[in-house]
């Protein structure tokens, strides 16, 4: 399943704090209840809406940066996203 849109996040929680309640919110909006409390949650203890990183394979970057910290070549710190 994907994540939600941010936009659609920020209208979430933009619902509840304009005084709908959450089940309401949730019919409006076709989320489930869990999903508007979840994201109420999130908005006040750490600010933000943002989707977590889906986990899978990682990015051919990565890996290839990877490769090179094991000895396979050069390691360009500079480029590097694992540093």
């Amino acid at each position: 399943m994907r994540a939600y849109s941010p936009d659609l996040r920020a209208t979430i929680v933009a619902a509840v704090d304009g005084g709908m309640n959450k089940a309401q919110a949730a019919r409006t909006l076709g989320v489930g209840r869990e999903t508007i409390r979840r994201y109420v949650q999130l908005q006040r203890q750490i600010g933000a809406l943002n989707p977590r990183p889906h986990p899978g394979r990682r990015s051919w970057q990565v890996i290839t940066c990877l490769g090179y910290q094991a000895g396979v070549g050069r390691h360009d710190f500079k480029t590097c996203p694992v540093n």
